[in-house]
């Protein structure tokens, strides 16, 4: 379960990640 967790969270913090790195993509091709 904790391990389940952990990677839960891990996904979340990535695609946070993703989407922060989209918007400085989009940012800098404009």
């Amino acid at each position: 379960m904790f391990l389940f967790q952990k990677s839960y969270m891990g996904n979340k913090v990535g695609k946070m990640l993703i989407e922060e790195n989209m918007k400085l993509i989009n940012f800098l091709w404009k």
